[in-house]
């Protein structure tokens, strides 16, 4: 689903916005925090709708005509003590006696509908939001071009690509190990035979007891699972099929919704954690992909061949102009660097 072009009123009545605003939980906190990142436009639109549904109480009494007449009562009032007490009209528009009687404006929209849909509420038009849950997350976050090492409270250690977060409850450790991952991250796990622990990454879930494994989980690329040691239970989500993977195999979650089991070179698949850019007959727009997260760059193409491009080549802590003077030898183009802008240029 695409919120790109939603309203106020459209956040409010959509599911999984109202369950990150009124039930925190580390999926749906950690999906809105990553979208706001990717669309600060709509920062405003967000604030708003949040402050909406938190002065919004719900009960599961009825709600009586009384009740709904005092609450209509309530909302004009605020709407008139709000309206500027002046005879001669200004020259220009007030911005700031004008955006709390459009807020409530639509605030009255949706007490409406919701009065409408038989749900009984209270509205606290005067009173200090209330947090909707006391539970607490604490979240690691990689922009693109920056990797760190994050140490849990168990003593579990996990190297974070770039461009990727993890999201965890405060109280992680004490009953349950449960983080949730998006981008790509190596967990050296902490051995805890009494609380296993699980990553929630998109569709699928891992858990492990005590074990090293890689799980990626960009949009851009399928879900995937790699055990370097220990034993891991994969999870598809979406239908509850599992797969079991011993050290030496991986699992891919494809675009239909199945697994697909089969084994990997262990040293390539993690190389990334220790500042290796790996390639192997990797597709060039692949690459390009990897590139733009590594270095926190955007890639402009020119002239782009027809034919297949195909790349291999493994860079230790390499500047870009490096690696793109390398690649562009054996693919045949010129590139610009300006800031943080890349332009390729192939050769007729």
């Amino acid at each position: 689903m695409s919120y790109k072009d939603f309203t106020t009123e459209e956040f409010i009545h959509d599911e999984r916005f109202r369950k990150w605003v009124l039930n925190t939980d580390p999926e749906t906190n950690f999906f809105w925090e990553k979208w706001l990142l990717q669309n600060p436009e709509k920062s405003e639109t967000i604030k708003e709708a949040k402050l909406i549904l938190q002065n919004i109480r719900f009960s599961e009494a009825p709600f009586t005509t009384e009740q709904e007449n005092q609450l209509w009562n309530r909302i004009s009032n605020e709407i008139d003590s709000t309206k500027p007490q002046q005879k001669v009209l200004p020259l220009q528009e007030d911005v700031a006696t004008k955006k709390r009687p459009t807020t409530l404006l639509k605030v009255a929209s949706v007490i409406v509908l919701l009065v409408i849909s038989g749900s009984a509420i209270y509205f606290n038009l005067n009173d200090e939001p209330t947090p909707a849950s006391t539970i607490q997350f604490i979240t690691k976050q990689n922009p693109k071009g920056q990797k760190s090492k994050v140490i849990l409270p168990d003593g579990t250690v996990v190297n974070l690509n770039s461009e990727s977060s993890i999201a965890y409850n405060k109280d992680f450790g004490k009953t349950f190990r449960e983080v949730e991952l998006a981008g790509e991250a190596f967990f050296e796990v902490a051995h805890d035979k009494s609380r296993p622990f699980t990553v929630r990454s998109g569709k699928i879930s891992t858990t492990a007891l005590g074990t090293a494994f890689n799980v990626r989980s960009y949009e851009d690329v399928p879900t995937q699972v790699t055990l370097i040691n220990g034993s891991v239970e994969v999870v598809n989500n979406t239908n509850a099929s599992k797969i079991l993977l011993e050290p030496g195999f991986q699992v891919e979650l494809k675009s239909d919704n199945h697994f697909e089991k089969s084994k990997f070179n262990e040293p390539e698949a993690i190389l990334w954690k220790d500042g290796i850019l790996y390639f192997k007959d990797t597709d060039f727009k692949k690459v390009i992909h990897t590139l733009e997260r590594w270095y926190d760059v955007d890639i402009q193409v020119e002239n782009m061949p027809d034919r297949e491009l195909i790349c291999s080549g493994r860079f230790k802590n390499e500047y870009l102009s490096n690696v793109l003077h390398s690649i562009g030898f054996s693919l045949d183009f010129t590139y610009t660097i300006d800031n943080n802008v890349v332009n390729i240029h192939f050769n007729p």
